[in-house]
């Protein structure tokens, strides 16, 4: 197995004539953000809807009922799901891998987004950085995806050698 896949080295991408350093995102980083992102605007309904009843009483039992009824379990990893298979999501989730290795803005994500040039290589990028670009190569060892170059392609081991 490759020792950059295991500590999640960075590999680098060229997006719209300039090479990117990447990093895989981490569960947290996946869903943490967007399900936070959406229990956010949820509660900011809530607030918003509650502000209008005059009733002070009213209000507060409103508002008790409203947050017992925010979705969870299922029903918020569908959401969070559905968010992150949006074009803001896609560019949440790109931007946020992009900045860890990288200093740039949500604005340049969007542009090397909508680039032509860049649609095969976002492709391959989207599938390394939420972990689905792994194919078997050997029995052991991982492949990068077209358009990655691996930073420290020198560094290998046997998994056997890893406790």
């Amino acid at each position: 197995m490759n020792v950059n896949n295991i500590a999640n080295g960075s590999v680098k991408f060229k997006l719209s004539g300039k090479e990117y350093q990447v990093k895989r995102l981490n569960l947290m980083d996946l869903f943490g953000q967007f399900e936070a992102d959406i229990k956010e605007t949820l509660m900011d309904d809530i607030v918003a809807l509650a502000s209008r009843i005059k009733d002070p009483k009213e209000r507060v039992e409103f508002q008790r009922q409203a947050i017992r009824d925010v979705p969870k379990g299922k029903e918020l990893q569908q959401m969070v799901t559905e968010a992150m298979d949006s074009f803001d999501g896609g560019t949440k989730l790109l931007w946020m891998s992009l900045s860890k290795c990288n200093s740039v803005t949500i604005e340049q994500v969007k542009d090397i987004l909508v680039d032509p040039d860049n649609e095969v290589t976002i492709t391959n990028l989207m599938n390394f950085i939420t972990g689905q670009d792994m194919v078997e190569e050997k029995e052991d060892e991982k492949k990068l995806p077209d358009g990655a170059i691996q930073v420290n392609s020198e560094k290998k081991t046997e998994t056997s050698d890893i406790k």
